[in-house]
């Protein structure tokens, strides 16, 4: 069957045109400036609320905060420090659970410091030990491997309920 070309210019002319003589009714109104505005942001605004959904939707961060304090030579540091974290499933030995985490230019006051740490999904409601290690400040000696494992507690674990919950 022949395809009917002046046909199709006129559906094609008719689709394109009709938006734009609407686009030109409104912007008589309102001003171009405006409408243009309009025709940009609100699509923009829609895409940004629709992926904020989507990547809340990917399921809960495992993110958690952690805090010390640091001394040398009995005086708490103040500055900046470079800092070794991994996860582990015992308080010795054991096996290393996620990725080993470097934090650098971590800023310390009165030898305070605050760091996020996200190992991923490795809490599962079994005991997790975090070490802190390669600790560099500058100092003489450094890095420096804290001594002791610290056992996690509470927080990261309400993770885990949320998912159980969400599977229910």
């Amino acid at each position: 069957m022949p395809v009917d070309t002046d046909h199709l210019r006129w559906i094609v002319q008719k689709i394109t045109a009709e938006p734009v003589k609407r686009l030109a009714g409104i912007a008589s109104i309102f001003g171009r400036r405006q409408v243009l505005l309009a025709v940009f942001l609100i699509p923009g605004f829609l895409m940004l609320a629709v992926m904020s959904g989507l990547v809340y939707a990917q399921g809960p961060a495992y993110d958690f905060t952690y805090q010390g304090r640091l001394k040398y030579g009995g005086q708490y540091l103040t500055g900046t420090c470079s800092i070794t974290f991994k996860l582990f499933d015992a308080s010795e030995g054991g096996n290393q659970l996620g990725p080993t985490l470097l934090r650098n230019n971590v800023p310390l006051t009165n030898g305070y410091f605050t760091v996020i740490l996200n190992f991923g999904d490795v809490f599962t409601g079994t005991a997790r030990y975090l070490e802190v290690s390669q600790v560099n400040c500058g100092q003489p000696g450094d890095p420096v491997a804290l001594s002791g494992r610290i056992k996690i507690q509470g927080v990261p674990y309400a993770m885990t309920a949320v998912a159980v919950n969400q599977a229910n």
